[in-house]
């Protein structure tokens, strides 16, 4: 599916979240850097996940591993973040604390992937000039194209929907 990409931020679910469990397992399978965010004080970083990381329960009660091998964000090529809600425009709601906009504000460089239940789309949402933009939304539904850059990563082959 994302064949092209080399380091993926991830996240592990909690509080009725898609597992992507399964979708990681096949990034290893296929050599890929995957990564899952970690709070530290008031900022994300994103933490290098293998297959064997042990993991602990943050103050949230969201799983980070023991381990905590920091990646450089300029590596990230593709970020699959979760969402509370979500519209068909690309605009996202997150749990409220800014950590994915605030991480991913300058990196117009990586695929922005918002994961969801389709019972989470809304017809719109607020967008404020802060908020990270989604290129696509995936759901038990299928994809939603949001940006002219996950098109044409679609139409080029870079991904494979």
């Amino acid at each position: 599916m994302f064949d092209t990409y080399s380091t993926v931020a991830s996240y592990l679910c909690s509080d009725g979240e898609v597992d992507l469990e399964p979708v990681m397992r096949e990034f290893h399978r296929r050599n890929l850097t995957v990564t899952v965010p970690v709070v530290v004080g008031m900022q994300m970083c994103f933490v290098r996940y293998d297959r064997d990381s042990r993991c602990r329960n943050n103050r949230w009660g969201i799983r980070e591993p023991v381990e905590q091998i920091p990646i450089d964000p300029e590596t990230i090529d593709l970020a699959l973040v979760p969402l509370v809600a979500f519209s068909s425009q690309g605009t996202r709601l997150g749990r409220g604390g800014g950590y994915y906009d605030q991480f991913f504000a300058n990196r117009e460089d990586t695929m922005f992937i918002g994961v969801a239940h389709e019972l989470q789309r809304v017809e719109a949402l607020i967008q404020n000039s802060w908020d990270k933009p989604m290129d696509g939304i995936v759901t038990n539904a299928g994809w939603t194209l949001c940006s002219d850059r996950a098109k044409s990563e679609i139409e080029t082959g870079r991904v494979h929907v």
